[in-house]
């Protein structure tokens, strides 16, 4: 049940011309239902107007601007991996398996090397089960940034995180003199615990998570 101006803001949308008059005073009368017309002559009119609308060629400013902004959508492809990267308890990340598909376009999706599917809920509420997140490809993280891994054959997404090692794990971290961090991937859901990373099972870092 619009009020009176929403009415009014309704019909000029819509192109209705013929019940202004009841509503606003000084409104010059429509062409279209002029009494120096006669019925053919109103006929005749219509058509015409009904040609020019039509054509597409005298639509109001605005309208214009919309439609060829709508022809205009910018598509941009990027190689989507099949083979789910796990937000849980890691399945196999297999890099041959990706298939090239088209995205409208966002500044996210032009900065990523490439998507992957990830299943699971480890990583809610920010990355929900069977979203696409969108990766840059690169082979160092900040502590804190969101990553996807291979870590002994199974794929990861996780936040990357570091801790000094204590007790008996120094040994294993110790390089050339350096005792260097311990890597952990770090779940969002709080159920899920921290994956402590061990060097000797094959760790890598794929790329950052862009969004």
């Amino acid at each position: 049940m619009p009020n009176a101006l929403q009415l009014l803001a309704l019909c000029d949308i819509l192109g209705v011309v013929d019940i202004r008059g009841c509503f606003l005073e000084d409104v010059p009368e429509s062409p279209a239902f002029s009494p120096e017309l006669s019925q053919k002559g109103l006929n005749i009119l219509q058509s015409f107007k009904e040609a020019l609308i039509a054509s597409g060629q005298f639509a109001p400013k605005e309208r214009r601007r919309t439609t060829k902004y709508c022809e205009q959508v910018i598509r941009i492809t990027r190689d989507i991996g099949q083979l789910p990267v796990s937000a849980g308890t890691g399945n196999f990340l297999n890099e041959d398996h990706f298939e090239p598909q088209e995205f409208a376009y966002s500044p996210i999706i032009e900065a990523a090397d490439f998507g992957l599917r990830i299943s699971g809920d480890s990583m809610m509420p920010t990355y929900t089960d069977n979203q696409i997140v969108w990766v840059e490809q690169c082979g160092e993280l900040n502590p804190g940034e969101v990553g996807i891994f291979v870590y002994d054959g199974n794929g990861y997404i996780k936040e990357y995180q570091e801790v000094m090692p204590g007790g008996n794990e120094i040994e294993d971290y110790l390089a050339d003199g350096v005792v260097h961090p311990k890597v952990l991937l770090v779940s969002h859901n709080k159920d899920y615990k921290p994956i402590d990373v061990n060097p000797e099972l094959g760790f890598r870092i794929v790329g950052r998570v862009l969004n």
